[in-house]
């Protein structure tokens, strides 16, 4: 007999944590790939039907560590967005 798990609807941040991990470079055939690409599918797919996409407590935990692990990835993903604002040299600061 087969054990029920409980799961709760993802968070805006995990749900964006997700989407951000499937631009990551990861080992071939590694279990942390095999896992951002199914969850990645398992929520799509939920919402491409109008339903909230889950995750269980250990799959959130899980995501969370991988999130940390792999977040220089993401962070040289996100940098190129965000241009610094433009400062002119000759202008005096204002106080």
């Amino acid at each position: 007999m087969t054990k029920r798990v409980e799961k709760s609807l993802m968070t805006d941040d995990q749900v964006l944590k997700v989407e951000l991990l499937t631009r990551c470079r990861f080992l071939p055939g590694s279990f942390v790939k095999r896992f951002v690409r199914d969850l990645y599918a398992e929520m799509t797919e939920l919402i491409q039907w109008d339903c909230s996409p889950q995750i269980s407590a250990k799959q959130a935990a899980f995501l969370d560590e991988t999130y940390w692990h792999y977040r220089e990835q993401i962070k040289a993903q996100i940098t190129p967005y965000h241009k610094p604002e433009f400062i002119d040299p000759t202008t005096k600061a204002q106080s």
